[in-house]
């Protein structure tokens, strides 16, 4: 509604069937990727136990018996469940975010401890192999093929597609876009290279901006946002500090990084 209201003379067509779950949906069915994502879990636990030494300190703020509670609750996951509502109230108008019954440090740990959790599970870490962002394979394969085709045309249009968080992380890390697809192994070591929320804030998004001259000679360019921001691709750019590179440069190296686990 918003493109059609800026320009009225769009022809605009939708698609939603089993047509698209392939590559829309394909993290439900992938095995290969799913496997390597499941590996986090030890590791994470190990750095749970070391980010979390004060969790108790809470406790005051919402019970008078803090023995009790200690004894009775499952502490780990009522933090867990409350920081998460404080969180998310962010998103709702007028809610108050209980952020105020937690610490400073308590905050920051819990952030660190959810930051590697998205880390190990899509982030390019020998924690899963390497292997956890191949999840979003079939869907980068499928902006390759949908760039390729749109090209062929002389007319100026745009493909969308929606996805949430899950698909757009390791989207991200798969296609090596700034940074984001170095290979960590430490997790004390994530949180200092690697920040989930620059990745997927609200309404987070990935867009490909392709550029063609007038001569047919000479190559069509590429542009990369993430949020709206410039982002570095994995090859060599066409000026030193450009954000435009060739699209022939990238697809290459898409489809070479793409034969690693099979479509």
């Amino acid at each position: 509604i918003t493109l059609t209201a800026a320009n009225p003379s769009l022809k605009v067509k939708s698609d939603a069937s089993h047509a698209d779950m392939p590559y829309m949906n394909f993290a439900d069915t992938d095995t290969v990727a799913h496997q390597a994502a499941r590996k986090w879990g030890n590791a994470l636990g190990e750095l749970y136990k070391t980010k979390h030494k004060y969790i108790n300190d809470f406790l005051p703020a919402i019970v008078t018996d803090t023995v009790w509670a200690k004894d009775s609750l499952d502490v780990h996951s009522l933090f867990g469940h409350l920081f998460n509502i404080a969180a998310n109230a962010q998103s709702h108008k007028n809610m108050p975010a209980p952020f105020d019954i937690f610490s400073e440090r308590q905050l920051k740990e819990r952030w660190e401890y959810n930051n590697a959790a998205w880390f190990t599970s899509y982030g390019n870490t020998s924690i899963n192999d390497g292997l956890a962002c191949y999840s979003q394979r079939r869907l980068l394969t499928n902006f390759i093929n949908g760039a390729d085709s749109t090209l062929t045309s002389p007319n100026t249009s745009a493909n969308l597609r929606f996805g949430h968080e899950v698909c757009v992380m390791p989207l991200v890390v798969l296609m090596e876009l700034d940074n984001y697809g170095v290979e960590i192994n430490s997790l004390d070591e994530v949180a200092d290279q690697w920040k989930n929320y620059e990745i997927f804030p609200m309404a987070s998004n990935v867009q490909l901006i392709f550029y063609r001259s007038d001569k047919p000679s000479d190559p069509i360019l590429v542009k990369c946002l993430l949020n709206e921001r410039e982002v570095a691709l994995p090859v060599t750019p066409i000026a030193e500090g450009s954000p435009y590179y060739r699209w022939d440069d990238i697809r290459s190296h898409w489809l070479k990084r793409l034969e690693k686990v099979p479509y």
